[in-house]
């Protein structure tokens, strides 16, 4: 319920901001306004950031070293098909992973990958 009135208050923003432009109504209640759905914007991303988080120490469990070497070669592979696609952004979305942490375990792959061959 809580989650459902920061998206309400956060629609209605550019329709208080257009009021305190034009000057149509007290310019000290708007401004208090304003504040108002401000805060509760960060309070709504500040949310999806803690669910988010939550979800990722969940699923990097079933991200071990034989998924990645999967995740490594089918990102080479599609990079080389594809090199203007965003495909690290694929895939992160298919299995589920943050892009940047994606990223990582790729990264430390492919340094795995060079240290081993110099």
């Amino acid at each position: 319920m809580f989650l459902m009135g920061c998206v309400c208050n956060m629609l209605r923003l550019p329709v208080v901001l257009e009021k305190v432009i034009l000057h149509q109504d007290d310019t000290d209640q708007l401004f208090a306004e304003v504040i108002m759905l401000i805060h509760s914007q960060s309070t709504l991303l500040s949310i999806f950031s803690l669910e988010y988080q939550k979800r990722m120490k969940r699923s990097l469990v079933k991200h071990h070293t034989d998924v990645i070497e999967d995740y490594y070669q089918r990102y080479r592979s599609e990079a080389s098909k594809h090199p203007s696609d965003p495909v690290l952004l694929a895939l992160a979305n298919e299995v589920d992973l943050s892009p940047a942490l994606l990223a990582r375990l790729l990264l430390e792959r492919f340094l795995e990958e060079h240290q081993g061959s110099a």
